[in-house]
């Protein structure tokens, strides 16, 4: 969440005070891939799906590449992105996520970024 909020879109998550009150909910279940999301939000509730077994780290990359399809964005096959089809955090990283301290910081590289500004407007300067 911190990631895709801090990539400067007129568009912002917030943590739900409980699961009913959620729009987004990230969950565990049986999967074939590590994570499944539709790309766009559904006004009935949309679920983030993660396989179990994920180190903190993968998950966490994951997460933010599905809440990036929630969002409305597709896969991006050029250069370094998020929204890349499949996202190496480790030593091959064409990101260099692998070096990346503050990992949410990392995460939403610059075309990303912009694709999410071209869909919901740039936030305002505060």
């Amino acid at each position: 969440m911190h990631a895709w909020n801090a990539a400067g879109a007129q568009i912002r998550f917030e943590a739900a005070s409980g699961r009913a009150e959620a729009d987004v909910v990230v969950q565990y279940g049986a999967l074939r891939q590590q994570g499944r999301a539709n790309v766009g939000y559904e006004p009935d509730g949309t679920t983030v799906w993660l396989v179990r077994g994920l180190k903190r780290r993968v998950a966490t990359t994951i997460v933010a590449h599905e809440l990036g399809h929630v969002l409305g964005l597709g896969h991006e096959s050029h250069g370094c992105a998020l929204m890349a089809p499949v996202v190496n955090v480790g030593a091959a990283s064409r990101c260099g996520l692998a070096a990346c301290r503050v990992l949410w910081s990392c995460l939403v590289q610059p075309d990303d970024a912009k694709g999410l500004r071209l869909l919901y407007g740039r936030r305002p300067p505060s």
